[in-house]
């Protein structure tokens, strides 16, 4: 059984580790992080501590000591919602891997040549603005490894940080790239069927990985031509085209042919 003096001892530690904890709400605060009173918050009412037992005394100990661990670090979100710091280690973590990944994916096509522009991938990209990526009916074209990283402001709580490392690391994963190229390669084939282009998918269809991707994810122009072509046909559909357009259609089949045919010749 502890005697007196061992409670009163540890009484003391206690109530010192709340007035650290204190400390730390505090300058927490200071930094637009208000955990008092919520769920991270683990400090009790002070006159209670001459109640507890050792049992206690011991456990309340614990969580004080874990809450005034230099590595429980906690950041701000939207709002001032509190994000916990292991979760945006993980966060940064995985994003800092996802960009390592992007980079070296991107220096792999960066030198090649852009199909029929008279400049490189890189350069192409230099000179294109967002708003002209690629969009294929509507939806604008993502290579495999873009991210799009949140500042924590914007972020709305620890289950959203979670979601967006778990996106992260679903690039990451393997397989991951394989199976999102067979993807676009088939949105690439419905819509070039579609619009009745049917050599341009079976030549599509033998490109290797390497070939598609480049194609696909770093020529965003001949994307863009397919897309307009895709509208026309449903122009035709409705029965409403005009005789310009239709040139225009046929002249977009050939680009779109030659296209697949450049990129059948990249050597990887």
């Amino acid at each position: 059984m502890a005697s007196n003096a061992d409670l009163n001892a540890l009484r003391a530690k206690v109530r010192q580790e709340h007035r650290r904890a204190t400390a730390k709400a505090s300058r927490l605060r200071s930094k637009g992080v208000e955990v008092n009173g919520t769920q991270y918050d683990p400090r009790r009412n002070l006159a209670n501590v001459k109640k507890y037992n050792r049992k206690q005394l011991e456990a309340y100990s614990s969580q004080l000591n874990s809450f005034n661990d230099r590595r429980n670090t906690f950041e701000a979100g939207h709002e001032g919602v509190i994000l916990p710091g292991a979760d945006v280690r993980q966060y940064r973590q995985t994003a800092s891997r996802l960009r390592r990944v992007a980079r070296r994916e991107y220096n792999k096509v960066a030198d090649l040549p852009a199909f029929d522009r008279g400049m490189t991938v890189r350069e192409a990209d230099r000179l294109d603005r967002p708003s002209q990526r690629a969009r294929m009916g509507g939806m604008a074209v993502m290579r495999p490894y873009d991210m799009i990283e949140r500042k924590l402001s914007n972020v709305t709580g620890p289950e959203a940080l979670r979601r967006l490392t778990a996106q992260m690391e679903g690039k990451l994963a393997k397989g991951y790239r394989k199976s999102t190229l067979a993807d676009q390669r088939q949105q690439l084939m419905d819509m070039l069927t579609t619009i009745g282009h049917i050599e341009s998918v079976n030549a599509a269809r033998e490109l290797t990985d390497d070939q598609f991707n480049v194609l696909f994810n770093y020529n965003t122009h001949i994307l863009n031509e397919i897309s307009m072509d895709y509208e026309f046909i449903k122009l035709r559909s409705a029965g409403t085209e005009e005789e310009f357009q239709s040139k225009i259609h046929e002249k977009a089949g050939e680009r779109i042919s030659n296209a697949i045919k450049w990129a059948k010749q990249l050597d990887f």
